[in-house]
C-alpha cells in the first residue's frame, strides 16, 4: 500500500492487525500508531493539511460522552483518564515531548483519512514531530504535529484499490481528498515529500 491508495475500512482493519475503534491508536503491537482523520463538513475535530500533505495538525481527542457528564466539546481534552492512566492524548503527547525535548526517534504514525462510510485513503507514514495545548472556545485542546517521512515504507503487497472493478484512485484538492474513478497505476497522484 502507498500513500493515496483507498482501502476500505475492512481491510484498513486487517492491514493494521487492529479493529480500529478510536481515531488515536498509539503503539499497534508495539509497531507504530495510527491516526484516523477526516476533512469532511461534519469532521467532529479540526484537523489540517498544510505543506502539500506534507505536514499534518491533528487535533487530540475528546473526553467520551458519558450520562450526566458536561458535554465533551466544553471542557478541555484530557491527558490522563480519572484513574490516572494516559489517555491516547496523553500517549501521544508524551512521545511528541520526548522526540522535541529529549532528542528521541520520532514516532512512526500511520495516517488514513475518511472519505466516505466505510472508505479511507492512506495518507502515508509520518513522524510525530511536536504537540501543544491550545485554547479553543473557551477549552484547552491538543495539536500534533506530523510530518511526512522522506521515504515512504511499502505496507503490504502492493498497491489496494477498491469500488468497482477495485477502479478508484485518490486525489488530494484544496477541498480535501476526493476518489475518483481510473486505475492503480502509478500516474495516482502520490502525497510524497518532494
Amino acid at each position: 500500500m502507498q500513500s493515496g491508495d483507498i482501502i476500505t475500512y475492512m481491510d484498513m482493519c486487517l492491514v493494521e492487525k487492529a479493529s480500529l475503534q478510536r481515531g488515536m491508536n498509539y503503539r499497534l503491537g508495539l509497531r507504530h500508531s495510527v491516526v484516523l482523520m477526516s476533512q469532511r463538513w461534519d469532521a467532529p475535530y479540526d484537523d489540517l493539511v498544510e505543506d502539500d500533505g506534507r505536514v499534518l495538525v491533528y487535533e487530540g481527542h475528546d473526553q467520551p460522552r458519558r450520562k450526566g457528564a458536561s458535554d465533551p466539546k466544553s471542557v478541555d481534552q484530557p491527558m490522563s483518564s480519572p484513574g490516572g492512566s494516559l489517555t491516547q492524548n496523553g500517549k501521544f503527547f508524551r512521545a511528541a515531548k520526548l522526540h522535541q525535548d529529549e532528542g528521541a526517534e520520532p514516532e512512526v504514525v500511520r495516517v488514513y483519512e475518511k472519505i466516505r462510510k466505510g472508505l479511507w485513503v492512506f495518507n502515508g507514514s509520518f513522524w510525530l514531530k511536536d504537540a501543544c495545548l491550545q485554547s479553543s472556545d473557551d477549552r484547552k485542546v491538543f495539536k500534533f504535529r506530523l510530518e511526512l517521512m522522506p521515504l515512504q515504507p511499502q505496507i503490504g503487497p502492493g498497491r489496494w484499490c477498491v469500488g468497482p472493478s477495485r477502479g478508484w484512485a485518490a486525489e488530494r484538492t484544496h477541498s480535501g481528498v476526493v476518489a475518483r474513478s481510473g486505475n492503480c497505476s502509478s500516474d495516482i497522484p502520490q502525497l510524497q515529500s518532494g
